[in-house]
């Protein structure tokens, strides 16, 4: 086998009578190629190059990519390199930088180097089963049955395949194929048992095996006492908080939104929105005028792609999570600050997906509903603090595709929402205090909770994907008020809300399904519903 010593001789030799004039080099000059070539004994690609004088080391930067993409996988002090992190079947694209002091010169010109050998396939596992959960409740004396069914990914997908049958191991038809990686089946007869397994489609849309069967019994009906007290529940009085729609943002010469999935608001009423199709930030004022948008989509550092939540910090910077997971940080003009990488920064071995994001007086939150955890980072390092949860469970603490979060001042407090337990969980510090809600489209229910932010009272506010309502709760779990339109609606006109910011009594809320963000000014007339006249 070919030693280190014996390539390099063989590329010095290859040199011989090659000469430079050290006064045509500077320290900024980019490194000159001798040669790029694979060592077969190795298994590595060899590279080497001329010195470049007044230079104290090198770059050494790679792709797989022609042109671009390039990425630093090595610093060397000498004028060459031995890389062995390649894999078969691939081209690999070198470029070279030197470096004196702080002073980096421009890329060297790129080489290529082909690795012989049959490309390695990537096979995408399938879903992994998080939660497949069965919920009765009586609505007006009749009985709903829902099946909820949450997993997680093994790797990058481009959408799931959920399909369902009556009989074990068989006969399955497909019920939905979705991006997301939630669904509630409503489509459930009493007295069946249904069967579902999972696939998942990969960047080539290709799909994988079937995931392992999970299967739930819907049960004939519940028992007399519990139809009797969810009938109690639906003569609770439920009190109506009025407000008046403002405006909506939809559409205008500046185009119009595609899939608004979140909105943040600044200390002057500026509304930022951030558009998971078109993967840029929109601006609006006050009244809805449209100021400006940014965004440039990519993976690299001041880029988005597919933003999934924004919020904006006490230092008025705003925080933009993509579905990297990464999280990039702007000021509040569109200019990049800087850019947190999730997987460098949080726990290895885990499916990180953001969900949301808080902000206390000394730190940030990262609500990581692929990890099942919410991770206290660093502002200006994103050095994970503390963690919560970790885990997949039903009890104090644990999480179940956990959601928004914001928290309290005044309180002390994290608020979370907890979307697949159907409840509210409070922590002061690292231990939760105190729980509440159930699965349900009643007071104090919740059906699909994705969002959780603070009203104008100090209370907590809640907004429901599935039963498209806001709700407002106390910090014991007592119900205020859920939020109707000041015509006699019995709520606010939701399709399916995925973001909520508010300043002072106006409530900005960002609905996916409807393309539009829509703007409420709520009053503080809190009384009994209006019957429709």
């Amino acid at each position: 086998m070919m030693s280190r010593n014996r390539f390099c001789a063989s590329l010095a030799a290859a040199v011989v009578g090659t000469a430079f004039a050290a006064t045509l080099a500077v320290a900024a000059d980019p490194p000159r190629w001798v040669a790029a070539l694979f060592i077969q004994a190795q298994k590595a690609v060899g590279l080497r190059w001329n010195p470049v004088p007044g230079s104290t080391g090198y770059k050494v930067l790679r792709s797989t990519t022609p042109g671009a993409g390039h990425k630093e996988i090595a610093a060397p002090a000498q004028p060459q390199f031995i890389d062995t992190t390649i894999e078969p079947g691939l081209t690999y694209y070198y470029v070279l930088q030197s470096v004196a002091g702080a002073e980096t010169s421009a890329n060297s010109e790129e080489r290529s180097v082909a690795i012989p050998g049959e490309k390695k396939v990537e096979v995408l596992k399938p879903p992994e089963w998080v939660n497949v959960a069965l919920a009765q409740t009586t609505e007006f004396g009749k009985v709903t049955n829902r099946v909820s069914l949450a997993w997680r990914s093994a790797g990058p997908t481009v959408a799931f395949n959920l399909y369902r049958s009556t009989v074990a191991g068989k006969d399955y038809q497909m019920l939905t194929s979705t991006g997301e990686n939630v669904y509630v089946d409503t489509a459930v007869e009493a007295g069946k048992t249904y069967y579902y397994v999972l696939s998942a489609l990969d960047a080539n849309f290709v799909e994988t095996p079937m995931s392992a069967e999970k299967s739930i019994e819907v049960k004939e009906e519940q028992r007399e006492e519990k139809r009797e007290a969810a009938a109690r529940k639906e003569k609770q009085k439920i009190f109506l908080r009025r407000a008046k729609l403002a405006f909506t943002v939809q559409r205008g010469p500046w185009g119009e939104l595609a899939q608004p999935i979140s909105v943040a608001v600044n200390s002057r009423g500026e509304f930022y929105v951030a558009d998971f199709i078109q993967q840029k930030i929109f601006v609006f004022d006050r009244a809805g005028q449209f100021l400006f948008a940014f965004g440039e989509q990519g993976g690299g550092d001041g880029q988005l792609a597919y933003p999934m939540h924004i919020d904006i910090s006490p230092d008025d910077e705003l925080f933009v999570s993509m579905m990297d997971p990464r999280v990039e940080v702007f000021d509040l003009s569109g200019r990049p600050k800087r850019s947190f990488k999730l997987l460098e920064l949080l726990p290895q071995g885990v499916e990180h997906t953001v969900a949301g994001m808080a902000f206390n007086p000394d730190n940030w939150y990262v609500s990581d509903d692929g990890a099942s955890a919410v991770y206290e980072l660093d502002y200006k390092t994103g050095k994970v603090q503390s963690t919560l949860g970790g885990s997949v469970g039903e009890a104090a603490g644990q999480f179940r595709a956990q959601k928004r979060l914001f928290y309290s001042d005044k309180k002390k407090s994290l608020v979370v929402a907890d979307a697949f337990n159907f409840r509210i969980q409070i922590f002061e510090g690292d231990k939760p205090t105190v729980q509440f809600g159930s699965y349900g489209n009643t007071v104090g229910q919740f059906s699909r909770l994705l969002t959780v932010l603070e009203d104008d009272f100090g209370d907590i506010m809640t907004v429901d994907f599935q039963n498209a309502t806001v709700q407002t709760f106390g910090w014991d779990g007592s119900f205020k008020y859920v939020l109707g339109e000041i015509d006699g609606v019995s709520q606010v006109a939701l399709t399916g809300a995925t973001g909520a910011a508010r300043l002072d009594k106006r409530l900005y809320i960002a609905d996916k399904l409807a393309a539009q963000v829509i703007v409420y000014d709520m009053t503080d007339e809190i009384g009994l519903p209006e019957k429709k006249k």
